[in-house]
């Protein structure tokens, strides 16, 4: 007589974000949590295996998802899928008339307006870097320039994401990207390029940039790249809250985005995430 193995079916649980006013609720599970509660609510996953399919994750699901679970869990996996290719769209610079005809991917559409992430605010007003991480919609950046709530004198660092696969189609894109940025002075001091699929680079040039900085400044994260890029971003903003070293807070531009916005499954890539002393 064969033994035999039970394969348990894992418990999927969607969770989503509605900004209301001041009021920010996680809906998990089919009940809306405040997030005053939402760490709580998490540990009752303490002792479980867990998997967080970020592909389809916006940037504030994301970032008070993954604090709930630092604040809870000692280890947990993430996975993104790319896709195989992204839509586009021609039409996004008509306020910008140099830019006509610029190629421009449609992942998202006309948002809010720039603001900080509830949770992730500066805690003092005075001097400001901004860290902008950049992908292939290069109109966001272009609404980032254009900003009446980003004040010319504060410096801005650009990571810009590059594919490091099927090289080539986002090329239009990146072309965009630095055409908005070339009048700004020094600028090649400015950007940095990393692979759009890695989250630890994005993570590591922060904190190089970052660590020479004087205490007083307050650093401004906007994670406007690849989901991966995003998430090195996040993870530091997280890690800088938890040990109160530096001011840093997320600025997001809270846009809507588009159905169908890519095609197709490519690669997966996997990160474990866990805490050490």
């Amino acid at each position: 007589m064969s033994d035999t193995t039970l394969i348990k079916k894992p418990k999927v649980v969607e969770i989503g974000c509605a900004y209301q006013s001041d009021n920010v609720l996680i809906s998990m599970e089919g009940q809306e949590v405040h997030i005053s509660a939402f760490a709580e609510k998490l540990s009752e996953f303490q002792n479980q295996k867990i998997l967080v399919d970020i592909t389809t994750f916006d940037v504030p699901d994301l970032t008070h998802l993954l604090d709930g679970l630092f604040k809870n869990l000692l280890k947990f996996t993430v996975c993104y899928i790319e896709p195989q290719k992204y839509c586009n769209s021609s039409n996004a610079f008509s306020k910008f008339p140099h830019l006509k005809g610029a190629y421009n991917y449609a992942l998202s559409g006309n948002g809010a307006g720039m603001d900080y992430l509830q949770y992730f605010e500066p805690k003092k007003l005075g001097s400001k870097a901004y860290f902008v991480s950049l992908g292939y919609e290069a109109f966001r950046l272009a609404g980032f320039l254009n900003s009446d709530e980003v004040e010319n004198e504060h410096d801005k660092y650009f990571i810009i994401g590059l594919s490091p696969f099927n090289i080539g189609w986002e090329k239009r894109s990146v072309d965009v990207n630095f055409t908005l940025l070339a009048s700004m002075e020094k600028i090649e001091q400015r950007i940095h390029p990393i692979p759009s699929d890695n989250p630890i680079q994005n993570y590591e040039h922060i904190k190089k940039k970052i660590d020479p900085l004087d205490d007083d400044i307050t650093i401004l994260l906007f994670p406007m790249g690849s989901k991966p890029q995003t998430l090195g971003m996040i993870w530091f903003a997280i890690n800088a809250k938890s040990k109160n070293q530096k001011d840093v807070a997320i600025v997001y531009d809270f846009m809507q985005k588009n159905q169908s916005s890519s095609t197709g499954v490519d690669k997966m890539r996997m990160w474990e995430f866990g805490l050490t002393n």
